[in-house]
């Protein structure tokens, strides 16, 4: 079978270099969203690399100055082809034309991280199945990561944002709620992008908050992802039953319900059944995560995606410290390219327990001091007896609000966080007396 030739279009290529040539300032343009590696054709990469050193010494782009400039570096390329390609503009389309460039490179690039771990797979050449799974997963994040942003001033940004910014009402947060309104009244719903870790010592409740979270935005026909490695799917619907049922866990495990109870659970189970909530329990790695939430995305929507918890999840790195951090900035990534809020639950060490008021701090979030500088929020749950109900919830860090604690209930039996108070959703009130981060 003949050799395919790899993705490319020399018209493209060309195009884009004569607009640099021919219309002033397009190399800096062209700089911003291009590299010399997109070019297929080794000729227009050349050519290219030039007209880039001109430009870093601040050189007119023009035929003498790039052809002297070509000369100088030894290029294997004739004067014709130059002449050529500034001969050969004729459109204003100049976005399109380099997006049809990075589009083919993209495709090169894929086409060889691809041919390489099919090459390994044939040869068997890894040490161990899971570390092979865990370097494609690597290489294929890495890929799709590997885009040059375009740069956009705040006029922009505003101008694009303005209507849903006057679209706000102080009573109403925008965004995923928790539905504990004392602490929905700091966070003002937590936003699109927002990587959120929720954080306490074992047994503290943290599944609990987070299926609470899943379940209340789920039956408000917010599709939710939840990624459960901790426990089955089985036992995290359960759970959810018990929370917004109210039934006692315990009689619900042994089966002894009475008819209003029955009556209750069969009302909930129909509630939940026709909820947006999809569980997954075999997602392990950012990258699978990632691949299972954009399908979801394109086919179901998607508003929230929880993660239990993070340090069962795994990256390829050379020590566990390396690894959370690894984790810690795919989940933020994951975030950003999704426009969806990602909430990861993590342990805290023990650290906290050696205090006399047991209260946890960011310090002890374990194994990392990037979940500290990655995350946009930070909830550390406090229960300082565990045979009783006080419990509080420490927004330990608010990228862009206040921080505070709120004192609420935990009732192990029903698995459910409630508030012993209402705060008003005033502005004036929310942020009055409370702290803001630094």
């Amino acid at each position: 079978m003949p050799e395919r030739i790899p993705p490319n279009n020399q018209e493209a290529e060309k195009s884009v270099l004569a607009a640099c040539l021919v219309k002033e300032d397009a190399i800096i343009e062209v700089a911003a969203n291009l590299k010399p590696e997109d070019f297929f054709n080794y000729t227009h990469r050349e050519i290219y690399k030039a007209m880039l050193k001109l430009c870093e010494e601040h050189v007119t782009v023009d035929m003498v100055n790039l052809s002297e400039e070509v000369r100088r570096t030894g290029a294997k390329v004739e004067l014709a082809k130059i002449v050529e390609i500034a001969n050969f503009y004729a459109s204003d389309d100049l976005q399109r034309h380099m997006q049809i460039v990075k589009d083919n490179a993209y495709l090169r690039r894929f086409i060889s991280v691809s041919s390489t771990f099919v090459n390994r797979c044939y040869e068997k050449d890894y040490e161990n199945l899971a570390q092979f799974k865990s370097e494609i997963e690597d290489q294929m994040l890495s890929l799709n990561q590997d885009q040059t942003g375009k740069i956009v001033s705040a006029r922009e940004v505003l101008n694009y944002h303005f209507d849903e910014i006057m679209s706000r009402k102080k009573s109403d947060p925008k965004g995923i709620k928790t539905h504990l309104s004392g602490l929905d009244c700091y966070l003002s719903g937590i936003q699109a992008t927002d990587f959120v870790i929720i954080a306490a010592r074992p047994s503290v409740g943290k599944t609990a908050f987070a299926l609470q979270i899943a379940a209340k935005n789920a039956l408000d026909k917010k599709p939710v992802f939840f990624v459960t490695l901790e426990m089955s799917k089985e036992q995290i619907a359960e759970r959810m039953l018990i929370n917004l049922s109210g039934i006692d866990g315990k009689k619900l495990k042994i089966g002894e319900l009475d008819p209003g109870e029955e009556k209750t659970l069969s009302f909930y189970l129909g509630k939940l059944t026709n909820a947006p909530i999809y569980l997954d329990e075999y997602a392990t790695t950012v990258a699978d995560i990632r691949a299972k939430a954009r399908r979801l995305k394109n086919t179901k929507g998607l508003s929230l995606i929880i993660i239990d918890y993070l340090q069962l999840m795994e990256a390829k790195a050379e020590n566990r410290t390396q690894e959370v951090t690894k984790i810690s900035r795919g989940l933020k990534l994951l975030a950003k390219e999704l426009q969806v809020p990602v909430i990861a639950l993590s342990q805290l060490n023990r650290a906290s327990e050696s205090k006399a008021d047991k209260k946890p701090g960011m310090s002890e979030l374990r194994e990392s001091g990037a979940l500290e500088q990655d995350a946009d929020i930070i909830m550390l749950l406090h229960r300082p007896d565990r045979e009783k109900q006080d419990a509080e919830i420490i927004l330990a860090k608010h990228r862009n609000g206040p921080i505070g604690a709120i004192p609420c209930k935990y009732d192990a039996k029903i698995m459910r966080f409630y508030e012993t108070w209402v705060q008003e959703a005033q502005v004036i009130e929310r942020t009055g007396g409370v702290e803001y981060a630094q």
